[in-house]
């Protein structure tokens, strides 16, 4: 008989609810956030232990002290999940409802695994977390000078030109902000160069970093992005997984498919599927990498194509969709196989 434990997870104190296959609640308590004690917890219960908590910052840390103690562990999607929430919330009443859905198999998935990809991943957020600061403080510096009507150009960040520019503007206190933000422009950026280095380095021990770098408008970065993303690319069976998780997908809306011909018999009514645009839970990361190669892939080396799936009477947006699909399933089929990029394979007709 399996047995599922809901976890509500808390920065300091979670709830603990652990369900037996037929319903009967077999322990309901409070532990410390810390592995001892939920381990302790969790090995109370008896086996097999499926163990079910959201998706959140402690999610790799309990996926990792878990593992070994379970037969299975369940990473829910946490959007997904809050759609099944009741009007009554409370710490225990969430662990109650994630060992229920677990138990009732209502639950949707967040993928962790490829533990010796973590350097990587680490290295890579560090590298996004400084390039989200440097965006920022460049559209700091800029709305100071926007806010007075001077236009200047990309000469305000490099500290040698900032000097002479912030002389434009009528206020002391203004010039000190600048330069202020200036100096931590100068820090971040040098610390962001460092870290795209550790990046690229711990990226190039990965054996499809170089085949994937084939690939037109793919360059180390990301490469790198792709490989720590995607992980294990055995988990997608089929590109059009990959395309719904890259956010290529296509949803649908029909009701009333069906009706009666004047023969009585039951006949899908003839008529154009409706669509209502694409995904809206995907990988951003993945998306914004895949779309951003589409639309140079479109004008370079892949213009050849794009211009025939125009001349064949495709919109634009989804010649644009057409081809980011099938560069994603290009390095799809890289990370499985490991094989070279070969344009010819690609475009068989050509």
């Amino acid at each position: 008989m399996k047995h599922f434990i809901g976890i509500d997870v808390a920065s300091e104190v979670c709830a603990v609810t652990a369900m037996s296959n037929s319903g009967q609640v077999l322990l309901q308590c409070m532990a410390k956030t810390e592995a001892n004690e939920l381990k302790t917890a969790v090995k109370s219960v008896s086996k097999p232990r499926i163990v079910v908590f959201e998706k959140c910052c402690q999610a790799a840390w309990l996926y990792s002290i878990f593992e070994p103690l379970c037969e299975d562990i369940i990473v829910c999607n946490p959007k997904k999940n809050k759609d099944l929430s009741g009007h009554s919330k409370s710490d225990k009443s969430d662990s109650y409802n994630l060992a229920e859905r677990a138990r009732g198999g209502h639950l949707s998935r967040v993928w962790h695994g490829c533990e010796e990809l973590h350097i990587l991943r680490e290295r890579l957020k560090l590298y996004e977390q400084l390039t989200k600061e440097s965006t920022s403080l460049k559209n700091k510096i800029k709305a100071v000078f926007r806010g007075r009507g001077i236009t200047v150009g990309d000469g305000i960040y490099t500290a040698d030109k900032r000097v002479e520019l912030v002389k434009s503007l009528p206020f002391d206190a203004q010039r000190e902000r600048v330069l202020c933000s200036g100096e931590l422009l100068d820090e971040v950026s040098k610390r962001r160069e460092k870290a795209k280095l550790a990046l690229v380095e711990a990226a190039r021990k990965h054996p499809r970093f170089d085949r994937l770098m084939e690939i037109p408008q793919i360059g180390e970065i990301s490469a790198a992005s792709i490989i720590a993303t995607v992980g294990s690319a055995e988990r997608f069976r089929t590109r059009k997984q990959f395309w719904s998780y890259c956010g290529f997908a296509v949803v649908t809306h029909e009701t009333g498919q069906f009706a009666i011909d004047d023969f009585g018999r039951i006949k899908q009514k003839d008529r154009k599927i409706r669509t209502r645009g694409l995904v809206r839970q995907y990988n951003r990361q993945l998306k914004y990498i895949f779309k951003n190669a589409a639309v140079k892939l479109c004008s370079q080396d892949w213009m050849e194509q794009y211009e025939k799936l125009r001349s064949n009477g495709v919109s634009v947006e989804n010649a644009k969709l057409t081809i980011a699909r099938k560069i994603s399933a290009v390095a799809l089929k890289i990370l499985k196989t490991g094989e070279h990029y070969d344009e010819k394979l690609v475009f068989s007709s050509k």
